[in-house]
């Protein structure tokens, strides 16, 4: 395992494999471009890999500091590993200033597919907002939300550094073309991105969540895209009483899906005995226990196959000797999600680093039970 020299490490880092049954093969604190090898005397066909990371952050007034370990499960014998760095964001942030008239009953968001944030205000029907924004300038900004809880959009194209850019929300801004009713049973959020291949870039185009609190669309939003993207991700999320199901898709739009019911329980909730009962197939799962301490926060999340338990979860000296506040008995269950991938993105292209050629298309359900 490897991780690239731009690789962010933030904190101190250290990477453990496991056999099946628990027992312990190997453990190196990494840095980048730092190798490590792990090998065992004994004939294996999978281990399990643990990223263990410990970093501070300051938050208002108060140092607080987190620990996590994640596990990974069932990983093939001779597997490598390469911690890639994310590519760099061009150009440094700039402010564009945003007057919208007619925004009685509107709701708006502000996307040219790098991070960027708006902030303003609305009163007497026109809103005024600041946007910040990286990707460099001048950019192509699509404007979406909901008017009357039908979803619109307009482009503002070659924005530059403080532009004054004004629109109509009446006039301006028109439905978009493909439409369809979330009229699921309980609430429905939904995110829309479209994919620019060309220009390495990812667009949303609707958040159902959208701030503007008379302008959002409820509980069962109509959704919808944009032609002219090479394709399309979607991740509508369901939630009912008893937890949520997630659809997720990559690829062309998909408006007929469904989103399934579950039922689930649990046996055992001890992290080096976990037991349960779930009504669906899946592929992998991932559960996650925890503990705080504030300031400071400690969780454990472990992933596998279907049919896979993880044994033998422990802490390896050369880590508690310099953590020795961690202790095995504190974590407590806290949650657990299933994934069933329905097409593309098996379990193994989730493992952090994990080399060759990704799924362009994928569709998954993930379950998440309260």
């Amino acid at each position: 395992m490897s991780a690239d020299a731009g690789y962010d490490l933030e904190g101190d880092n250290w990477v453990f494999a496991t056999a099946p049954d628990g027992e312990l093969l190997g453990v190196a604190s990494y840095t980048p471009e730092v190798v490590v090898h792990f090998t065992s005397k004994r004939k294996l066909e999978t281990i399990n890999i643990t990223f263990f990371k410990h970093w501070g952050s300051l938050v208002g007034a108060t140092n607080e500091t987190y620990t996590s370990f994640t596990t990974y499960a069932g990983i093939p014998v001779g597997t490598g590993l390469t911690l890639k760095a994310s590519p760099r964001i061009p150009g440094g942030v700039a402010y564009a200033n945003f007057a919208i008239v007619n925004f009685n009953d509107g709701a708006i968001q502000f996307a040219n597919g790098y991070p960027c944030g708006a902030s303003g205000s609305e009163l007497n029907g026109v809103f005024e907002g600041k946007v910040s924004f990286y990707g460099g300038a001048p950019s192509d900004f699509l404007l979406s939300g909901y008017r009357s809880k039908v979803p619109v959009y307009n482009w503002a194209k070659g924005v530059k550094a403080g532009d004054q850019i004004y629109r109509n929300f009446a006039t301006d801004f028109i439905p978009f073309p493909h439409q369809v009713a979330l009229n699921f049973e309980g609430r429905n959020h939904a995110i829309i991105e479209g994919v620019d291949t060309d220009n390495n870039k990812v667009i949303t185009l609707l958040d159902t969540d959208v701030p503007g609190s008379l302008g959002r669309p409820g509980d069962h939003p109509v959704i919808g895209y944009l032609d002219g993207f090479d394709s399309y991700e979607m991740t509508v999320t369901n939630t009912k009483a008893n937890g949520m199901v997630i659809y997720n898709r990559g690829g062309t739009f998909n408006p007929s899906f469904s989103i399934p019911t579950f039922t689930f329980s649990i046996d055992k909730s001890d992290m080096q005995d976990y037991a349960f009962n779930f009504s669906e197939n899946y592929s992998y799962y991932n559960a996650i226990w925890e503990y705080d301490e504030v300031p400071e926060y400690t969780w454990w999340s472990v992933n596998a196959p279907s049919g896979t338990t993880v044994k033998g979860l422990t802490v390896p000296d050369e880590i508690a000797v310099r953590y020795p506040k961690i202790k095995m008995s504190n974590f407590k269950y806290s949650l657990v999600r299933f994934t069933k991938a329905v097409s593309g993105r098996p379990y193994l292209e989730t493992v952090p680093g994990m080399t060759g050629d990704k799924s362009q298309t994928w569709e998954s359900y993930t379950y998440q039970p309260y």
